[in-house]
């Protein structure tokens, strides 16, 4: 390590230096009976102004000079009015020699010894006056200025530079203690969750090298903010004062933006630059680390959950503010001469800005409010996780389900002793424990799904936690088609009322009703209410948009809970029950013959008879019944003939079209494929977050789907592959063989979430944190191509499913217009 390396070596030159409002107004000096206060200095012009601080030598000079003109109100004995003062600088410098204790220390740079090696500073009066005159006043100033212009070279070299080379020196301040409140109730400080969270949250995150270590007290939080591995940087441009109208929040905002994307402004606009700086060249260069400390003291009068009360007296104060403290003569400058002003302006902005929050506050969940001199701050809602289900919906399902399962397998076995159910074979009646198997089998899965269905809608599915504390948000069915529609997303809000709320209870029902009660396993009302019973997934892939919209690295996440799976689990059983029903439940009975009127040459359409389910009749009935039908529907009688001379030709197209069928599937595959190993979505997040987040993200579809790649997501994310790649590749493969797939077919449920929830994250973001938290966090979506190309492919399966739709009515027609046979 290079000695003087761990030294700070700043410099600062300018070529032009113009403001025309310097107000300070802390000014307030008084001297035997004369009081100056109020100084604005209304025009300030110097030229060739340069600073620099290297290890062992520092430097300061006006090689062109400028002038100074400034007002300050004032007091003495009877007279009161304004000064004047018109004050020349002339080129001038002063440099100092200094000695480090420790050259080759890693972290220290202890100054130990000073000497000024060059001081001449020129500076005069040329005009002091007072308004209104006054004889007195004037003899006073006109003594004033002779004195000054006598005595402010040697006030300069041998008063305030032996003051700076003490205070270079000096490893030792004024500490301000821990508030102490007595007579009035305090809440500590790590009692309260909303400030623990955000204590939490500036212990984790990171801008650039910046680190922030943050501590409590029961009245004061300490805070480290540390820039690790030296800091070298530097800036070379004009200053400028922001935009007349322009807001802090915007000029921030600005500035954000410059440094997302890498640049630097020209000029770099400074917001209350009371003029301009030109030819401005700064660098700082250290290979140690830059730090500084601070306290602030906050009196506490009440908290819980997401809202904390404070006093507006004596509010919140910045305490204690150290630069670079005990480890380099620059950082002790700093800290004595730099850091009291800074706290007293942040102080005052800080009162100002309580001030101005106390006459404003509303009423609303999301406003502050004050009473009794205290102010409210509150973020996001009072959110209360359920993860226990209502009881008193389950004992009703289990008692209803119970009664009414005993009541219909009962019936059922009743009306198969008087009038059996025939095997579609050999017309043999069903044995009575089959009957009952399958009965008892279907009601009891169908009111253990309408039990899990019920638990998980009246249990918390996921919350919005920030900083591991503040629970902001809690994901519920009734949150979640309430907040949906007050937050303008009518259309989300609608789909999930409809198919995450009724619709799963609705199928569950008619499975029942049209198997155990109306025995019509094959009824087409069934098979569609079956087919689109898929959408009930569209709950989960919302949660999977939201998930990866709201999630910030070390700031908030969102945590699922176990709700959100047993739905999850319950729609997938649901699913197989329809499934189930439509395919198993009395396969080759004589119940699968009258609602399956027509069977299509070896394949079964998704409305139309069971898979593997052949449609005879019983011996007897085969003898008497009309002639049976072919997949041309032709009288058995007049088509033989037709049918054998078509096999040939049958065989043949056959074997030219199998190649070609595997074109749909090559076109699925293609589609489908690209989402899961592209950027399909993007996530572009504003506001102030951009500092500790990547501004974009562009996720895969298999990374979304595992919920940004947690561990704990796998059953998600198997869920989502079946659904949306497996099962519609299976059913265009397999097709017409496996037509059941086409209720696992959920590509289309996840472009639907997409399309609906995803471009209207922002809307929904807004909603949560309220309108006023636009600055903090913004969150934006868009659909890149894979997504379209995945759309695609569920058109694709809608197009397998409207022609199963098609031939079933053309069919029937035809069956309806054949004549009778002879």
């Amino acid at each position: 390590m290079m000695p003087y390396s761990q030294c700070l070596s700043t410099v600062l030159f300018l070529s032009t230096l113009n403001f025309t409002n310097v107000s300070i107004p802390s000014f307030n000096e008084s001297l035997l009976g004369v009081n100056a206060f109020n100084l604005t200095c209304f025009d300030v012009y110097m030229r060739g102004f340069g600073t620099s601080w290297m290890p062992t030598r520092s430097y300061a000079a006006i090689t062109d000079g400028g002038n100074i003109r400034c007002r300050t109100n004032l007091t003495a004995f009877a007279y009161s009015g304004v000064v004047w003062a018109d004050v020349v600088v002339n080129p001038g410098e002063v440099r100092l020699a200094r000695t480090i204790e420790k050259p080759d220390s890693p972290d220290m740079c202890i100054t130990n010894a000073s000497s000024i090696t060059d001081c001449h500073v020129n500076i005069s009066v040329v005009d002091l006056h007072a308004d209104p005159p006054s004889s007195l006043i004037d003899l006073i100033l006109a003594q004033a200025k002779t004195y000054v212009n006598n005595h402010a070279s040697d006030y300069v070299c041998k008063v305030m530079v032996p003051r700076g080379e003490s205070i270079i020196m000096n490893n030792t301040y004024p500490y301000t203690p821990e508030r102490k409140d007595d007579g009035r109730k305090i809440v500590p400080v790590s009692e309260s969750p909303l400030i623990r969270a955000l204590m939490s949250i500036a212990n984790r995150v990171r801008i650039g090298s910046i680190r922030f270590f943050v501590g409590s007290q029961p009245q004061r939080i300490s805070i480290l903010i540390s820039h690790v591995g030296g800091a070298h940087a530097g800036f070379t441009g004009d200053l400028v004062p922001t935009p007349l109208g322009e807001s802090a929040v915007d000029w921030a905002q600005g500035l954000v933006d410059a440094y997302i994307q890498g640049v630097v402004p020209q000029p770099l606009p400074v917001y209350g630059l009371p003029g301009e700086i030109k030819g401005l060249v700064a660098g700082l260069n250290t290979s140690q680390t830059v730090f500084a400390t601070l306290d602030v003291d906050v009196s506490i009068a009440a908290s819980s959950a997401n809202w904390v009360t404070i006093y507006l007296q004596p509010g919140v104060t910045i305490e204690n503010l150290r630069i670079q403290a005990n480890s380099d003569g620059l950082g002790n400058l700093l800290t004595h001469l730099a850091a009291p002003e800074v706290e007293k302006l942040i102080n005052a902005k800080i009162a100002t800005v309580l001030a101005a929050l106390a006459g404003s506050a509303g009423s609303g969940p999301h406003d502050n409010r004050t009473a009794n001199g205290t102010l409210t701050f509150s973020f996001g809602e009072n959110t209360v996780v359920r993860d226990s289900p209502l009881r008193l919906p389950l004992i009703l399902i289990s008692c209803v389900g119970g009664v009414f399962g005993v009541l219909l397998v009962a019936r059922n076995v009743r009306r198969h002793r008087e009038q059996p159910v025939l095997n579609s074979v050999t017309g043999a009646p069903l044995s009575t424990f089959r009957i009952v198997a399958e009965d008892v089998f279907l009601i009891v899965s169908v009111v253990a799904c309408l039990l899990l269905f019920s638990a998980s809608n009246t249990m918390t599915g996921a919350t919005v936690v920030l900083g591991d504390e503040l629970r902001t948000y809690a994901f519920s069915l009734s949150n979640t088609v309430t907040d949906l529609w007050q937050a303008g997303l009518f259309p989300l809000s609608v789909c999930v009322l409809v198919f995450s709320g009724i619709y799963p209870y609705v199928k569950l029902l008619s499975i029942l009703f049209f198997t155990v009660w109306a025995h019509r396993p094959s009824s087409r009302a069934l098979k569609l209410i079956d087919c689109i019973g898929k959408l009930s997934l569209i709950d989960t892939f919302a949660l999977m948009v939201m998930v990866s919209g709201l999630e910030i690295p070390s700031i908030a996440d969102v945590r699922v809970h176990r709700s959100f799976y047993i739905f999850m689990y319950a729609t997938i059983v649901s699913i197989a029950l329809g499934n189930y029903a439509t395919l198993l439940w009395r396969a080759g009975t004589t119940l699968r013959r009258d609602d399956a009127p027509v069977e299509d040459t070896g394949a079964h359409s998704t409305l139309g008879s069971a898979q593997g389910e052949p449609v005879t009749a019983s011996p007897v009935e085969q003898q008497g019944s009309a002639p049976s039908m072919t997949g041309n529907s032709l009288p058995r009688g007049g088509a033989s003939v037709q049918l054998q001379s078509g096999e040939h030709r049958t065989s043949c197209w056959r074997r030219f079209a199998g190649p070609a069928l595997c074109i749909p599937l090559v076109f699925m595959i293609a589609c489908s494929i690209p989402a899961w190993i592209l950027p399909t979505f993007r996530y572009t997040v504003g506001g102030f977050a951009r500092l500790l987040t990547p501004p974009s993200k562009s996720l895969t579809l298999w990374r979304l789907s595992s919920l940004g790649g947690r561990d704990d997501a796998l059953d998600i994310l198997a869920v989502a592959v079946f659904t949306i790649l497996i099962a519609p590749c299976l059913y265009v493969a397999l097709y017409p063989r496996c037509a059941f797939l086409a209720s696992w077919c959920a590509a289309d449920v996840l472009v639907i979430a997409c399309v609906v929830g995803l471009l209207q994250l922002q809307q929904f973001v807004r909603f949560v944190l309220g309108d006023s938290r636009d600055i903090l966090y913004t969150a934006h979506a868009s659909l890149l191509w894979p997504m379209y190309l995945l759309a695609v492919a569920a058109v694709l399966v809608w197009v397998y499913i409207a022609r199963d739709i098609l031939h079933y009515v053309f069919v029937r027609k035809e069956l309806i217009a054949m004549p009778p046979s002879a």
